[in-house]
């Protein structure tokens, strides 16, 4: 099983992660473009971000995905300058472990 450790990795075997703003999430995608994971998040007042629901397929547990898809949405740009709470366990575990996940400015509230 291959372990992916970076986001252009993943890229290089056909994943793609796309921010789908009007669904509050961020989808991992295959090469024929299927949902394989998603990180879920919602806004509260009057900035914030809470990142909320993390999961992906099955069988793609173990290969480090659920990893690159958080470290993406964590450092987005919707991030950017705002505060962060993380109610989704693996978020909140990544955060912890690596502060320095979060996009620049944010600030994580736990």
């Amino acid at each position: 099983m291959t372990r992916f450790v970076s986001e252009e990795a993943a890229l290089e075997a056909g994943f793609r992660i796309v921010h789908e703003a009007a669904n509050e999430r961020f989808v991992l995608l295959d090469e024929t473009d299927t949902v394989r994971g998603i990180a879920h998040y919602r806004r509260f007042a009057p900035d914030g971000v809470n990142f909320d629901h993390t999961v992906v397929d099955e069988s793609l547990r173990g290969t480090g995905l659920s990893g690159v898809l958080a470290r993406h949405a964590l450092g987005h740009e919707l991030v950017r300058g705002r505060p962060v709470k993380a109610s989704c366990w693996f978020m909140a575990g990544l955060i912890r472990r690596d502060p320095g996940v979060l996009a620049d400015g944010a600030t994580y509230l736990g």
